[in-house]
Order: C-alpha cells, then structure tokens, then sequence
C-alpha cells in the first residue's frame, strides 16, 4: 500500500473506522488511538490487502482484532 492508498482509503472509509472505534471502545481517546493503530496496522498487512474486495471491511476486521487483542491484555493485568 502507497501513501496515496492510504490517503485515499482514509478519505473513503476514516469518518466510519473513526465511528466504529469511539464506539467499541467507548471513549473518543480510546478510538483515538484504536483509529490510528488500525491504519498503521493496515500499513503492515499492505500485502495481504485486495484492492478489489472490501477494503473497508478489511480495516474494520483489523480495529476488531486490535481491540480483542487490547481487552485480553487489559483483563489478564486485572
């Protein structure tokens, strides 16, 4: 994925991904940064991305397993 890719993917799909992180994680500061992880993540799967599928589902499946992956670690602290 170039930069332009990913411009591009931000301008198509940010608005929803930003949507559906303040959501599952209940706090606009938790989705902050749960946005900005999905797409450095996105940036490191580049490869397994297909262009011609749905890439917005891509990116939501990437938030979804991120956020898994952040509540895990948070109950096994706690």
């Amino acid at each position: 994925m170039t930069i332009t890719e990913l411009e591009q993917y931000i301008d198509e799909y940010g608005k929803d991904i930003f949507s559906f992180c303040k959501q599952v994680t209940g706090s606009v500061q938790e989705g902050e940064d749960l946005y900005q992880d999905t797409f450095l993540k996105a940036m490191e799967l580049s490869e397994r991305m297909d262009i011609e599928n749905n890439p917005k589902s891509f990116l939501l499946s990437i938030a979804i397993r991120l956020w898994k992956n952040r509540r895990r670690k948070f109950l096994m602290n706690h």
